[in-house]
């Protein structure tokens, strides 16, 4: 049984109310999009969390940058946690919470960075409760929403920064391409290195450049965390 908070080294993340829990998969995603802006190779002013479900890619963002987080979730129950790890937290002051469907929400101006950790388990069994199966499923013309979204309401220096299920990476840089979304940085996640890759971590801008990949493996072959796990980590919780 998930336990009911996450203790990070500069703050909390309850998520009693939460379908989806903290997981290693949105940590990482988190604390790579996290790395690039300590390193100001990006410099959003503004950033949206799209779908924030306990507020933790926001938290995780605000402890690395000085940008203003706005972070929309649709699930009540996962709204008033994120409010409230939100609230709590050393960083509340530059992120604000909303209630509401991110694909229908009246944005206030366009962004200079969004990220989203969407329901990523298209065309497979559905979960029969109804607050996971929001949380975790979309079918393949929802989740092509996400990258006219972005399209939508990112700034002409914005990025848009999507955490996949690695069997969906193909797909995904097709349904991007046909919007004019071009990859500049692709990361492929393997648990370890007898592991086949699960998840894929998605940069893309209007601009067309030679795109930046890497691969990043969770464990070593000895059981102990990867040097580049625990770089990305280590400012959170290791």
């Amino acid at each position: 049984m998930a336990n009911n908070f996450f203790r990070f080294k500069q703050f909390v993340v309850h998520q009693d109310l939460c379908a989806m829990k903290v997981s290693t998969d949105a940590c990482l995603f988190g604390a790579w999009i996290a790395d690039m802006l300590f390193k100001n190779e990006l410099r959003p002013s503004n950033i949206l969390d799209a779908g924030a479900g306990t507020g933790l890619l926001s938290l995780m963002l605000a402890q690395k940058s000085t940008s203003t987080i706005d972070a929309i979730e649709i699930d009540g129950n996962a709204y008033s946690q994120a409010q409230e790890n939100i609230r709590t937290s050393v960083f509340h002051d530059r992120i604000q919470p909303y209630l509401g469907d991110l694909f229908h929400f009246s944005y206030k101006h366009k962004y200079d960075l969004i990220v989203c950790n969407p329901p990523f388990f298209i065309d497979q069994l559905k979960s029969t409760d109804s607050d996971k199966r929001l949380a975790m499923h979309n079918d393949t013309k929802n989740f092509k929403n996400y990258f006219s979204f972005a399209k939508n309401n990112l700034t002409s220096v914005g990025y848009f920064a999507l955490l996949i299920s690695y069997k969906d990476f193909d797909r995904s840089l097709l349904w991007a391409a046909e919007l004019g979304l071009h990859p500049a940085k692709i990361v492929q996640v393997q648990h370890s290195p007898t592991h086949a890759f699960s998840r894929v971590f998605l940069l893309f801008s209007e601009r067309r450049v030679m795109p930046v990949t890497e691969k990043i493996t969770i464990q070593t072959s000895g059981r102990d965390y990867d040097e580049r796990f625990k770089y990305l980590l280590a400012d959170y919780y290791l």
